[in-house]
């Protein structure tokens, strides 16, 4: 909270109007967004497929302590190699975005989203340290995949279209609140190592479209506007 205080509103426009879009608005403008940035359309579904993955989260604890026999004292340090990750991966993400653009970070972050399920599959009873590397790559990617795929977002559009793109974007994201059911009826139903496949499949699955998303062309139009959001082709 205390560093949120610290920071300054950058000067810029500012919309006073009171009207906002209502849901069927963001709707309606869906479809022709999409169709306009091809860019835009394969955030989302990196976004969409990278988020299939959550799936398997739920279940890791279970599965150490249960198929693998882990202690109770074990689940503790799974925890702390959580936090490790999720600190020390933080500058990471924000260097890579600064130095190497988003879309290098976004397949960064995808490797490392398919990493966990993969390691976990892995594991066994002789190599329960790789359960170690699962956690501390939950940690890693925990604030990357909002910190990165945002700013992916954000960049696609000039400032007066980043709301709707915004709210385009969490539409179509929305599926992937039943995931977590899913996920759950899954595990019940075949057991954890095959919703862990199912998950490294939908995680690689992100990382292929990630590879199809195009670089952003930053150029400007003769009339001296900059063609936010278009891409090279």
């Amino acid at each position: 909270q205390l560093g949120l205080s610290l920071l300054v509103e950058p000067p810029g426009a500012s919309e006073q109007s009171d009207v906002r879009p209502t849901f069927g608005a963001y709707l309606r403008e869906a479809g022709p967004m999409l169709r306009r940035s091809p860019r835009l359309r394969r955030l989302i579904a990196t976004r969409v497929c990278l988020d299939g993955a959550g799936i398997a989260a739920p279940f890791y604890v279970l599965y150490a302590q249960r198929d693998l026999g882990v202690s109770l004292q074990m689940v503790g340090i799974y925890t702390v190699a959580q936090s490790i990750g999720r600190i020390a991966a933080g500058p990471l993400w924000g260097w890579l975005s600064d130095r190497l653009g988003t879309t290098v970070s976004v397949r960064a972050i995808a490797v490392g989203i398919a990493m966990a399920p993969l390691a976990a599959l892995a594991s066994s009873p002789d190599r329960m340290w790789m359960m170690l590397a699962v956690f501390a790559m939950m940690g890693a990617i925990m604030d990357g995949v909002w910190m990165v795929m945002s700013t992916a977002l954000l960049e696609t559009a000039d400032e007066r279209e980043r709301p709707l793109v915004v709210g385009v974007a969490s539409v179509c994201q929305t599926p992937a609140a039943l995931y977590g059911p899913i996920g759950g009826m899954l595990a019940g139903a075949i057991g954890y190592r095959p919703v862990f496949a199912i998950a490294s499949l939908c995680a690689l699955a992100g990382l292929l479209l990630s590879f199809m998303i195009p670089p952003l062309n930053l150029a400007r139009r003769l009339d001296g506007e900059p063609m936010y959001g278009r891409e090279v082709s």
